[in-house]
Order: structure tokens, then sequence, then C-alpha cells
């Protein structure tokens, strides 16, 4: 079973999921918005589709997908995040004992394709965007789960960004966090980036807000705002500090504390728990350590200092603290918005009121602190976020999900204000100051993280805020391995090869079996009646076969493919060998062949391979079209081909001329190195020229060279420009074609000298 979580906008997008999966073999079953939103509904009956539908092989998360109207109130942010973030954890628990195991979650959003870093615009929310850190902390606790977060500028057709989704989701290895801005596939990674230093110069007359109460690192780079001579208003969640009583005062530290209040205790009569006396212990310390903060923040030259207590994920608490600033002062220069708490545990022994508690806490706070700011007259809001959003970290889904809505947060208020200098800091973990306890701050430095000592993070926060630059808004701190940059190229999933090629001395052998049950998708594909491997899906084995036998190199090109035979199924099934064994040279050429189980060949090629992708030739290889016609792609195949609905990608064929012929081809599912349905396309468009022209039917018959640019074909319609080389009608016709995505102008594949073998008896009528 796979579950398709949905909000009535992506409605069509979960129908496309569904009938993919379906044809996959899977059973997909729609969890509508109603269920996701209701807390205590969606476990009891996620549980009962469970136990009616068996286990879960796979999770598609869409309301990030959503186009909704961005919310004005926490109870419209609320809902959001039960529907974007909340829900998915609810999911995730349900069927963890099934996904763990080796399954998949993907989780889309609609943020332009770059989780709105670019500023294009996405129709998204930013919660839709909070599974980043999720599922990045997910991964941590679950090794054999593959995720996935992917963001869309949704500019294509459902089909199409379903096909999308799914092959995301099936990728063994390679990056988390993949967008399509435009189309084309792009991942995201930190990368190190050079501070310069330049001193702190505020006005003296600013008044700055710091949530995160009086003490940690928000009390350290108070210091550093407070030596600026500005007014700074703290806000935490324990009361005003009081002065303390005589009778506790002169205890040096919790050892002596404690002794103080036993023996007033005992004075009394009274009996108090050991639970309540460290209750009280650090209720004195902590107000104890709040009055010292708020005196050294005087002495350090703020202008004034002034602690409230607010519960900042409360909206009325909120606006109250807000407006006596602006009524008091006059002004709110700047906001560092601290506030946060963890309560770590794994994803399975997690409750639903603790996730809330770490999430709300971080992201409502964010959330009403920005609705209820005035923009036009705010110099700087800084974020403190943390690396468990931006990477990830076992036992932190909740942190690491609302700081991951942070960032994007971040993202948008840059872009949505843009006279103000706004930054999220994913900080890592403070040495002695901070959230971490010891015992984390040690299996951090385990895995090579380095606590930040509070000199270095406050040189770094004062650098930051006084960066030249406005752009950098998601920046991370601190020393770590944070994340090994992923493969640059995904290991492909080979969906036609199942099962890996045997090596016997230097070659490489396979048997297969083809049959309509196997590969339905022949039906489509049928001359004078029987079924036919067409010549792209020849190249698509080969080439398949030559990758998994050498997978430390990258196929590049397919050279001098020949159509012997063509594999017929003239009986229900066929029994074929694949063959491949290194050719001498320069270079590391493979010969691959299909063969009858008698040795003879039906397909031959030369495959090359390398360590990198060929530079890609410019789109304006091939001479335009000059004059010309426009054909229907629907009347087309009707009159000219006789290709069946799983090979009639052709979307628009807007000129053929003389020269041949410009159209517009789908792509489709699956990690293909050459997309077969998609190449199969150009002999098609050399039929349609014959028809045209010569009154008759070109099968191929030897291609010369398949060029390889792209490693990952991007999402949406691509151009294919065909070209007629033979310059006189003949018994066979020559022609070249360059496959490439509009958008971007990035040629995708180059084919050369391909040839067809010209038939009239093959022509078709309507």
């Amino acid at each position: 079973m796979v579950l398709i979580t949905s909000q009535p906008q992506t409605q069509t997008l979960a129908e496309e999921l569904v009938s993919l999966l379906s044809e996959q073999g899977y059973t997909p079953r729609v969890v509508p918005v109603s269920l996701l939103a209701d807390p205590e509904k969606l476990p009891a009956q996620l549980y009962q589709w469970r136990q009616e539908l068996g286990k879960a092989q796979g999770v598609v998360h869409l309301p990030g997908l959503a186009t909704v109207t961005p919310p004005i109130n926490l109870e419209e942010w609320r809902y959001q995040s039960q529907i974007q973030v909340k829900s998915l954890f609810q999911i995730l628990q349900v069927y963890g004992p099934d996904l763990r195991e080796g399954g998949w979650v993907l989780s889309a959003s609609a943020l332009g394709g770059a989780f709105g870093r670019d500023g294009s615009g996405g129709t998204g929310l930013v919660l839709g965007a909070a599974a980043v850190g999720l599922l990045k902390s997910l991964q941590k606790e679950w090794p054999r789960v593959r995720v996935s977060a992917v963001d869309l500028d949704l500019q294509h057709p459902p089909a199409q960004v379903a096909s999308l989704l799914l092959q995301e989701a099936y990728q063994a290895r390679g990056p988390i966090e993949v967008g399509y801005p435009l189309g084309v596939r792009h991942y995201f990674r930190a990368v190190p980036a050079p501070l310069t230093p330049r001193p702190l110069d505020l006005d003296p007359q600013m008044v700055v807000l710091l949530t995160g109460g009086g003490r940690g690192i928000t009390a350290e780079v108070a210091f550093d705002l407070a030596a600026q001579g500005v007014t700074l208003v703290l806000v935490g969640r324990s009361p005003q500090p009081a002065p303390e009583s005589p009778q506790t005062s002169h205890a040096r530290d919790a050892s002596e504390l404690r002794q103080v209040l036993l023996r007033a205790a005992q004075a009394a009569g009274e009996s108090p728990t050991p639970a309540v006396i460290e209750a009280r212990v650090r209720q004195i310390l902590g107000q104890r350590h709040l009055s010292q903060t708020l005196d050294r923040l005087r002495r350090a030259g703020a202008a004034r200092v002034d602690y409230r207590s607010a519960d900042v994920r409360q909206p009325d608490q909120v606006k109250s603290l807000l407006t006596e600033i602006y009524h008091r002062h006059g002004r709110l220069d700047g906001v560092v918005h601290a506030a946060g708490v963890i309560e770590d545990k794994l994803v399975m022994d997690k409750s639903l009121a603790s996730f809330e508690r770490v999430f709300d806490t971080k992201a409502d706070s964010a959330f009403l602190l920005s609705q209820g700011v005035k923009p036009a007259a705010l110099k700087f809001f800084v974020f403190f976020s943390s690396v468990a959003g931006r990477f990830g970290n076992r036992a932190q889904s909740d942190y690491a999900a609302a700081n991951e809505t942070l960032n994007r947060l971040a993202w948008q208020l840059h872009h949505q204000w843009p006279q103000t200098r706004v930054v999220a800091i994913n900080w890592g973990p403070w040495a002695s100051l901070g959230m971490a306890s010891p015992e984390v701050l040690a299996g951090f430095e385990q895995q090579g993280i380095l606590p930040i000592p509070p000199a270095a993070g406050r040189a770094f926060f004062r650098q930051e805020l006084g960066a030249p630059s406005q752009d950098q808004v998601e920046v991370v701190a601190g020393v770590g391995p944070w994340e090994n940059p992923p493969e640059e190229r995904p290991a492909p999933r080979l969906t036609l090869i199942s099962q890996p090629p045997t090596l016997q001395g230097e070659e490489f052998t396979l048997e297969h079996t083809f049959s309509l049950a196997q590969e339905p998708y022949l039906q489509d594909h049928c001359l004078l009646g029987k079924p036919v491997v067409p010549a792209a899906l020849a190249l698509e084995w080969l080439a398949q076969l030559v990758q998994q036998a050498w997978p430390q190199w990258l196929v590049t090109a397919v050279c001098d493919l020949q159509v012997l035979r063509g594999v017929v199924l003239e009986a229900p099934e066929r029994l074929v060998c694949f063959q491949a064994r290194p050719l001498p040279g320069p270079g590391l050429q493979v010969l691959a062949q299909i063969l009858d189980p008698a040795g003879r060949p039906y397909y031959r090629a030369r495959v090359l391979l390398g360590a990198a992708l060929p530079v890609a030739p410019k789109t304006d290889l091939l001479d335009p079209l000059v004059g010309g016609q426009t054909l229907d792609p629907a009347a087309t195949y009707r009159q000219y081909l006789f290709h069946g609905p799983r090979f009639q990608l052709l979307e628009a064929i807007p000129r053929v001329s003389l020269q041949g012929i410009d159209a517009t081809v789908r792509t489709t599912l699956g990690d293909w190195l050459f997309d077969p349905f998609c190449i199969d396309v150009v002999p098609q468009l050399a039929i349609v020229w014959a028809r045209q022209y010569w009154q008759t039917t070109p099968l191929p018959v030897r291609w010369g060279k398949i060029t390889r640019h792209t490693e990952t074909l991007p999402l949406g319609p691509l151009q294919v420009h065909m070209r007629i080389t033979s310059p006189t009608p003949g018994p066979s016709l020559a022609y070249e074609a360059l496959v490439w995505h509009g958008a971007t102008g990035q040629v995708c594949f180059h084919l050369q000298d391909l040839e067809g073998a010209c038939n009239a008896a093959l022509n078709t009528s309507p």
C-alpha cells in the first residue's frame, strides 16, 4: 500500500499518482484533508487501513503543493501546520514499523523550485517545506528508509508532476532536498562562505526585542547589542525577577541552596519531597541568573533594559507585548527570535503533544512576531535556527521541522521586506550554553561536530548582523561534517534490468524473457499485428546492461546501434540473452548485443563509458526550418503512425518542411539513461516526414551515435529538432536530431547519423 495525502487543490495530482501507482502494482490510498486536519481521528483510520490493506510501502505527502491563502492569524497557521507537518508525523508513527525496513517517504512543496530562496513567487506555504527537517531527521533514525523533499514551481501538468515525484521517490540514493526551478533538477547543500569581519555599528536610539529569556545564547548575544548603547527588551516565560529573600541569597550554588531550603522546611515542621526541593532550587537559581543578566546588560552600556514575562506562542500576549513596545519606545528596530525548547525522543517514542510543544514554541512564535511587527521601520530580524533543521538530527524530528520552518520564513520575509536585514542563523551546539546537555555535546564531538565557544558565537553574530550583503539569508554557524556532498549522479534505478548480469571471464551476460505480461507497453508497438521491441528500447536495454556491469563509470553514448533482426513476439514469450564485453582500443568501449538462444544477434552496439558526460552542444547546432506547415499530433498518429497510447508522446508539431520537423514531446516516468519512449519519437518523426514527402515508411536499421548530455531529464516537455540529411528519395532515409529543454536550453540528447530503411508497404492509412 502507498498513502497519498492530499488537499482539494491537489486532487487531480493525487488521481494521477493513483493511476501510476496502480499500474506499477501498488495499492494506493488517498488520505483526504478532513482526516489530516483531525489529529484524533487520523491515527484510528490509519490503523484500520493498515489492518485492511496491509503494510505501507511508501508515503507521498502532497499538502505542501496546494495553493492556499496565507494564514493571517494563529488559528489558520495551526490548521495548516497540522495538515502540512504534524499529520505527516502521525502517519510516520503508525506506519513506522513498515517504512523503516526499506520503504520510502516523499514530501512535496510549491515554493518555486528553490524552496523559496530565489524569490520566484511560489504558491505554497513555508510550512509545506517544514518536512525537509523532519525527513532528514527521520533518515538518521531509520537508515533504510528512502526520503525525498521536492520543491516545484507547478508550471507543468499534473501527469508530468506525478511522474517526476515517483521518480524522485524511487531514487536509491542521492540528495534528499531537491528542487525543480523552471523544470530543471537542482539539489541544495551548504558551502563555505567567507565572512569579512566588520565592526557592529548600531544607532544608540534603536530598540531591540530578544525572545528566549535572559539566559543561554540569547543573553550572550545581548551583551554585544548592549555595548552599542541600544534599548533592549528581553522576553521569556519566567516571571519578572523580584529581590531574592535574605534567607537564600547567601547560598552560593545549588548544593548550598538545597541545604538552606531543607533546614527552613524542617524548622517549619514540613517534609518536602526531593522533587519539590529541586523545583524550588531551579526557580531560585533561574531568577537569580536572570537578575544578574539584566544587571550586567545595564553595566555593559545598554540605554535601557526591560524584561517582559510573556508566552510568545499566545497571540494576545504577543500583541500586548508589541503594542507596549511601540507605545513606550515609539519604535522597534530589531528582533532576535531565539525562543525554543527541546524534548528529544525518537519518532516512534514521541507523543503528538510533545511534538506540538516543541514545534509550536519556535514556529508559532516566529509567525506571530512576523505578523505583529511593523516592517517598514525594522532594520533587522534574526531567527536563531539550528543545524538540526538544516541537516536533521536523531531524536529531534519536531525541533528540526520547526527550525526548517524558520529558514523558509526567513527567505519569505527577505523577499517581502527588502529594506530589512533578515537572516536565519543555523547554530551548531554552543559549549556550556544553549539547550544541549553535556551528554549530547559529547555525542556531537564523537561525530566531529565541535561546540561553539561563546566568544566565537558572539563574534559570528556581530559579523553576520553587520554583513554588507543582504542576500545570505540562510547561514550555518559552527564546525562539523554537516552533510556529505550528495553524489552528483544518483545510482540509476534500472527499471528494465531487475537483476545483475553474470560475469564470465571478461563478458557480462544476462538472460531475459520478453512477454506482454512483463512488457505490456509492447502491445502499443505492433508491426503487421505483431508486437516488436523498438530500437529505442533496445538502446536503453543495452545502455543499462553496460551501466550495471561498470557502475564506476558513466554511459556517455551508444554508437553503431544496428537493428539486425527485430525481436518480434510471434509466440507469447521470447527468450533472449544480453551480452557485454570490453573492446580493445582507446577509451572504455563495450560491445553490447541482444542475442537469440543460438547466439544470433538481434541488436548490436558499441557503448562508450567515461568519467563525465560530454559538454552539450548549442541548441542552434541544427539549421532552423524555413517555411513549412503545422500538423496536429492526434491526427498524425491516426494517419501515419502505428504507435499505441504509451508511445504517443508528441504534444505539438509546429513546423514540418523539406528540411525536417520541429516538435514538442513529453518525457516518461523512469530513471532512464536514455528515455526510450521519448527517443522513439525521433524515428516517429522520420516516418511522418517520409510520408509527407516520399510517401514511404522508414524503419530504423542503424543509428550512428546517440550522446547523453544530462543525467536527469528536466521536468516538462522537451523540444525535438529532426533534420533530414538525405538529399533525394532513395531506399533509405538519413537524419539526425537534437532533444533539448525549451525553458533552459539544456541539450539532453544528440542523435547523429540515423538511418531508416524505407518500405511503402508499411504505410498506414486512416
